[in-house]
């Protein structure tokens, strides 16, 4: 496999060490090319979040995360016959219809009895517009079925309808034909009847009898191809040919938690949960005094205790007097019976940090590393006869003994052992069950950062589904009264429309959490205005508002009215300045790239280099803004498909 003109190159199934990437974007393909809609949703954590819109089309479904290893999620039909229940984007319709692919992983429960109908579909029906995966139990095979106008093509795969089998599915739509992938095989070619409108993802369930019937839904990947990406990001961790296991992958960037996957619980006393307002500073839970309290997923443990992995980041605010881990831990509260874990015990080691592990007894075992204050890479690799501990890419502790018994989930725990609260942070986590080989990378966190390297804030957003990330995105009127929604166009994104007076704009942001250095960091993504008379801001700032004119400290890109070209906008808190690039101004949709380091900063736009300035550098950290002014009377409208920040 070859990587983008970036010079990266992996190598597939060898077990050989891929180069680590710089960016998400760019690990599809090269800032040259402007990224199209694109999205990933792995079914983990606590419920689903508000990507999704959950159906019922007849009858009261049950939508829920599965308590069960790789169960991933679950959608349960009613009791009467023909209920029929399904998550969708709300029609919402990012998908071009002639260059589309979607991935994804499922099964039914049960083998008899139901209809199960999974792909993308226009916003009226699936018999209007589609390209489906119809799984009917009367049937003998599963099929491929197109319909374009309301006119349809159903052909047999070779694969049997009656099973309940995990399974990876691929469609793949081009202007000639659609393609159905089983397992990595090509099944079945539909070459007429083709949909002929934009197309949103959609699974559905429908007992055909008086019974319940379920769904449930491990993965899933969507993206348009008219500009071709290198590979699926699917494919960056496991070849279609192999059904993956449970993944979950959490930056822990934004104005808050994704309080969707994560419940926040306070086992004793009544901690403080809170997105820390500082470089790199991740999330921190406070423990009461004498008490404890923690993040998990409400008791949904879809992690193999014999074969798991988990990688976080973390630290310490004090070495005294406490009970810190990362975790993976059957408990449903999060409290720490059953579980592996890495961190510290103050009342086992008060110099080291431990690997401690629990079947019924609990067993601890010190590591080399002395209790600091620093961030660390912490890794659990759990086997049938073990559980190793690495801090920082180094093997620590190899257990044997007392070992979780039970499925388990990620937990972040913070207990207090004298008075006074402690305090601890998280910044990045990852965890899933193994397969017996991967393609590029074995994690996530490995495709930009070896494990000896303890990452910094790493942050990004597709923006596709039924609506923004409400937890992450703080959408803010900063003048006038706007509005945020999911636009209903082929890869048109995230729409944020003005107030309908002249100079009103609004912006989404992290509500001022700032997680990214002023001298050390670069955001990244596509975006355009819609209208003449709009001002598109997109860039970093250490406010809401990184309009033109302000000195608020930002490094933004603007496209606007009444000039010629896209400007780089720099403020440091006290003057701002604004510097021309040679790219002209517009409506269609750009790559920006915005770079700050020590001396200057770098605007690229559409992967060239375009503006460097060094005067007028922000002197403040910073978050992520995406910012719509009006220049004229009348409500005004701007879009961005994706953004990614990180730290360097």
């Amino acid at each position: 496999m070859s990587w983008p003109s970036n010079g990266l190159q992996t190598v597939n199934g060898t077990g050989a060490a891929a180069n680590t990437l710089s960016s998400m974007y760019e690990s599809f393909q090269a800032l040259t090319s402007v990224q199209v809609t694109h999205f990933v949703e792995w079914f983990s954590g606590s419920d689903i979040g508000g990507h999704w819109d959950k159906e019922n089309i007849s009858g009261t479904g049950t939508f829920a995360m599965a308590d069960e290893v790789d169960g991933g999620f679950k959608i349960t039909t009613a009791t009467t016959a023909n209920n029929r229940n399904a998550i969708t984007h709300n029609q919402i319709n990012h998908y071009d219809y002639q260059n589309a692919r979607m991935i994804w992983i499922s099964k039914t429960t049960e083998s008899t009895l139901r209809y199960r109908i999974e792909g993308f579909k226009d916003n009226t029906s699936y018999v209007t517009n589609s390209a489906i995966v119809f799984d009917y139990t009367g049937n003998t095979y599963k099929k491929l079925a197109t319909y374009g106008s309301s006119t349809g093509t159903s052909t047999d795969s070779t694969v049997t309808t009656a099973d309940s089998t995990w399974r990876t599915y691929e469609i793949a739509l081009t202007s000639s034909n659609c393609k159905l992938y089983i397992d990595g095989t090509l099944e079945v070619t539909n070459s007429t009847n083709l949909p002929a409108a934009a197309l949103e993802p959609f699974h559905w369930i429908q007992t055909d009898t008086a019974a319940s019937r379920s769904l449930q839904l491990r993965y899933h990947e969507s993206f348009n191809t008219s500009v071709a990406p290198s590979s699926s990001l699917y494919e960056r961790l496991s070849a279609l040919t192999q059904v993956a296991g449970q993944r979950v992958v959490e930056n822990f960037s934004g104005s808050d938690l994704q309080t969707n996957r994560w419940t926040k619980t306070n086992r004793t006393g009544s901690g403080t949960f809170t997105m820390e307002d500082s470089v790199d500073g991740g999330y921190s839970i406070t423990a009461g005094s004498g008490g404890n309290s923690n993040i998990n997923f409400n008791g949904k443990r879809q992690y193999d205790e014999d074969s798991s992995v988990l990688v976080t980041v973390g630290k310490l605010n004090g070495t005294s007097g406490i009970t810190i881990v990362w975790a993976l831990n059957n408990t449903a509260d999060g409290g720490l019976s059953n579980h592996i874990s890495i961190g510290a015990n103050t009342d086992d080691d008060a110099s080291n940090f431990l690997v401690a592990s629990n079947d019924g007894t609990p067993s601890s075992s010190s590591t080399s590393v002395a209790l600091d204050t620093s961030w660390h890479t912490f890794k659990i690799d759990n086997s049938v006869s073990d559980s190793k501990g690495y801090i920082d890419g180094v093997l620590e502790v190899t257990k044997t003994t007392n070992l979780p018994t039970d499925k388990v989930q990620p937990v972040f725990y913070v207990g207090d052992r004298a008075t006074g609260g402690k305090k601890a942070f998280i910044r990045y986590l990852e965890a899933y069950n193994k397969l017996g080989t991967e393609a590029d990378y074995s994690s996530v966190y490995e495709m930009f950062d070896a494990l000896t390297t303890v990452r910094k804030s790493h942050f990004w957003e597709w923006f596709d589904g039924d609506d923004r990330d409400t937890t992450r995105w703080t959408f803010n009127d900063i003048a006038g009264t706007g509005s945020g929604a999911m636009a209903d166009a082929a890869d048109e994104g995230y729409q944020i429309t003005s107030g309908t007076n002249a100079f009103d704009r609004s912006s989404i942001s992290f509500n001022d959490k700032r997680h990214f250095s002023e001298t050390g960091s670069v955001v990244l993504g596509t975006a355009r205005r819609v209208d003449a008379n709009t001002l598109c801001h997109f860039g970093l700032g250490d406010s809401n508002d990184i309009s033109t004119g302000t000195t608020n400290d930002s490094a933004e890109i603007n496209d606007r009215p009444a000039v010629t070209y896209k400007r780089l906008h720099t403020a440091d808190g006290a003057t701002g300045s604004e510097t021309d690039s040679t790219v002209l101004v517009g409506t269609t949709y750009s790559s920006y790239k915005i770079e700050c380091t020590s001396s200057n900063i770098l605007a690229t736009i559409n992967g060239v280099l375009e503006v460097t300035k060094t005067t007028n550098r922000p002197a403040n950290r910073l978050q992520p803004v995406f910012l719509c002014r009006s220049a004229t009377s009348g409500a005004k409208n701007i879009r961005i498909r994706y953004i990614e920040a990180y730290n360097t």
